[in-house]
């Protein structure tokens, strides 16, 4: 599981290259209600 502490510091290296644009995706993101695939909890 990525920490945010890894996030930040793969986003420093991105910075010193020169890379400008992250873009993060993840599925099942938030728990709906009535959803129950697993999903993240606030």
């Amino acid at each position: 599981m990525l920490t945010r502490s890894t996030l930040e510091r793969i986003l420093d290296i991105l910075d010193l290259i020169r890379i400008n644009q992250v873009q993060l995706y993840m599925e099942h993101a938030f728990a709906y209600s009535g959803h129950d695939a697993s999903p993240l909890t606030a």
